[in-house]
């Protein structure tokens, strides 16, 4: 190549290879700064739809896992105050057995004060106003219907109650005609709420004499008149024992059990034992789980719990009210199939407690904590075996929602939790895989770029002076 002064390429040529080195020294200076290998769409076209979908999931993730550990939070909260109250109802059991009005009424007002002062985010969550809300309920069937759980995503917002047998009480019927004769009989009888012994059975008493005699220990039994000559207990179900064991004597006496079962010549030495039989209900269809009258129905859409009253067989619906309860999010959506529905029913003294059938013929004994108060139906000084009774009602009540929030707290909400954040660690790892760079590789790339630059600077000097070589061989007049 001949030497020119107009036209220096090898200088053009190391003028351009240092732009393009400086331009490759400015995108190593800016990953290293910032620490990403994408800091633009042009740094890699074809990843730039990958990583803003990487992005987007790493955001649902997060605030699905925020909204899962909201739920933790406001269902702790609740489990913490059901956990007060239920030692104040353990102070009232120790209080009637003592018997001590004053500590009864203290932690009556504890509960209240519990229960009405519990709030998450500004919202009461025990006092009934956050529970699930239900129309269509006929009170002459069903009573203290609580639903504690219900997915609107559900083909419907309705509950199909189908009561199908209604339950059964054990009794025994006295059918013998004149009078027990012989020496009498002495008996003793078991019922629901215990057993009354040596009860004397008179040689002339008459069926109606012996049922009278029964309904007598009625509080210490549980077993009640029905009728003349009819003794049932006063509770419903499968655990409605009735027992009656000849104990003494040698009268003889005819009876039949609630199932037409007959025993003949009853007397001393023998045993007779029959027991009532729960009612068997569906709630959409799926068979609940039925204690005398007390139905407990859990399906994949509801949980829910009522008492059944003295009622043939029916089927019902009722409606759930949409927005009603508490409303938590098991993702990041706003869909109604990613949101569970939670009803917190209130659990102040006056809801506490077990109501009394509605039929006048009914002996149930019971009724709310609020009526332990000094001076009320219930107080211990008045009747205190249904303030016991009362009493261990409330606290089989708070012990049930208290499994409910423990149940959705450890085998919903805590794996979601757990499964959010595991994914949400993943996709993160992925996108800093595709966004990301490694310090120590942009911090080697800029050195290099930054020894290049300086290698095209004196290769660029060296070439410039080309041209002041080419001078110096003119032959110019000495003048110049």
């Amino acid at each position: 190549m001949g030497l020119r002064i107009r036209s220096n390429m090898d200088a053009v040529r190391s003028l351009t290879a240092l732009n393009e080195i400086e331009r490759a020294q400015s995108r190593a200076s800016e990953r290293a700064a910032s620490q990403k290998r994408m800091n633009s769409a042009a740094d890699d076209p074809g990843a730039v739809g990958t990583l803003q979908s990487y992005k987007t999931e790493f955001a649902r993730l997060v605030q699905s896992a925020t909204n899962a550990q909201t739920a933790i939070n406001l269902l702790t909260t609740v489990d913490n105050a059901l956990a007060t109250i239920q030692t104040s109802i353990t102070n009232i059991q120790a209080a009637i057995a003592t018997p001590n009005q004053t500590t009864i009424d203290t932690e009556l007002t504890n509960i209240d004060t519990v229960s009405k002062t519990t709030t998450f985010g500004g919202r009461r969550l025990l006092d009934g106003s956050s529970a699930l809300r239900v129309t269509g309920v006929d009170n002459t069937r069903i009573a203290d219907l609580e639903v504690r759980r219900f997915d609107f995503s559900s083909a419907s917002a309705d509950l199909d109650v189908e009561l199908i047998t209604p339950a059964t009480r054990g009794s025994y019927e006295f059918v013998f005609g004149g009078s027990v004769g012989g020496t009498g009989l002495t008996i003793d009888v078991t019922g629901p709420l215990g057993t009354a012994t040596g009860i004397s059975i008179l040689s002339t008493d008459t069926a109606a004499n012996v049922a009278t005699k029964i309904d007598a220990q009625r509080a210490v039994t549980g077993v009640a008149l029905n009728g003349a000559t009819n003794t049932r207990s006063v509770d419903y179900g499968a655990a409605a024992v009735l027992t009656i064991t000849a104990t003494a004597g040698t009268g003889t006496m005819s009876l039949v059990d609630n199932f037409g079962t007959p025993t003949v010549g009853f007397t001393n030495g023998q045993t007779v034992t029959t027991r009532g039989t729960d009612a068997v209900v569906k709630v959409n269809g799926l068979p609940a789980a039925v204690n005398g009258l007390q139905v407990s129905a859990v399906g994949p859409h509801h949980d829910l719990r009522f008492q059944l009253q003295e009622a043939g067989t029916f089927t019902d619906t009722i409606s759930v009210t949409a927005g009603s309860g508490v409303s938590f999010d098991l993702g990041a959506g706003t869909s109604l199939n990613q949101r569970l529905n939670l009803g917190m029913p209130s659990v102040t003294t006056g809801n506490l407690g077990r109501r009394a059938l509605v039929s006048a013929a009914s002996e149930e004994f019971f009724g709310f904590l609020s009526s332990l108060r000094t001076g009320g139906a219930n107080a211990v000084a008045t009747d205190p075996d249904n303030a016991g009774d009362i009493a261990t009602a409330s606290a089989s009540e708070v012990s049930a929602l208290r499994s409910l929030v423990g149940a959705q707290i450890s085998r919903i909400f805590t794996p979601l939790r757990t499964l959010f954040q595991t994914q949400d660690d993943e996709v993160e790892e992925a996108r800093s895989a595709l966004e990301d760079i490694s310090s120590a590789a942009a911090t080697a790339e800029l050195t290099k770029q930054q020894v290049l630059f300086q290698a095209g600077l004196a290769v660029l000097a060296q070439n410039n002076l080309t041209p002041q070589t080419v001078i110096k061989l003119l032959p110019f007049p000495s003048s110049l």
